[in-house]
C-alpha cells in the first residue's frame, strides 16, 4: 500500500502566459495538467517522513511522462493536484488504472538507488513490487 501512495503528489500553479525571462520575447506557454500534477507531487513526495532515494528531476520526469503517456484521467490529476501527504495520495492512486499504476511505479523503482533501498539490481521485469503487502520502508515507519 506504501507503493501506491508514494507514487502520488501534486500542485497547481497559474495557468496563464507571462513573458519570457530575460524581458521582451515571446510569450511561454501555460503549463500543461501532466506538468503541474507532475511538479505538485514531486513537491510533496521530496517533503513525506522518507522521500524516495532518487533526484526531484528523476521523480518529475517519470511522474509527467507517465501522466502524458498512459493518459491519466483529469479526474486522477485534480486529485494529486490537493495531495499534501501520504496518506492523502491514497485516494488518488485508486484512480489510475492497475496498469497505469504498474508503469509509473515500475518506472519509479528503476529511478532509485538500489543500494540506499536495498533492491536488487536484476528485479523481475524492473516493475513495482505486488501493491498488496508492499513495504517500501520494510516495517520501519
Amino acid at each position: 500500500m506504501k507503493s501506491i501512495l508514494f507514487v502520488l503528489a501534486l500542485a497547481a500553479c497559474g495557468g496563464s502566459k507571462a513573458a519570457a525571462p530575460g524581458g521582451g520575447g515571446a510569450p511561454v506557454p501555460p503549463a500543461s495538467q501532466c506538468d503541474l500534477t507532475a511538479r505538485h507531487m514531486t513537491d510533496a513526495i521530496f517533503k513525506w517522513k522518507e522521500p524516495p532515494p532518487t533526484s526531484q528531476d528523476n521523480v518529475f520526469s517519470v511522474l509527467r511522462a507517465h501522466c502524458n503517456d498512459d493518459k491519466w484521467t483529469q479526474d486522477a490529476m485534480d486529485c494529486f493536484q490537493k495531495v499534501t501527504d501520504e496518506q492523502s495520495s491514497a485516494p488518488c492512486a485508486e484512480k489510475l488504472t492497475k496498469d497505469q499504476l504498474e508503469k509509473v511505479m515500475g518506472d519509479m523503482y528503476k529511478k532509485f538507488d538500489e543500494k540506499k533501498q536495498g533492491m536488487p539490481a536484476n528485479a523481475p521485469g524492473g516493475g513495482a513490487p505486488d501493491a498488496e503487502g508492499a513495504d517500501p520502508c520494510e516495517g520501519g515507519e
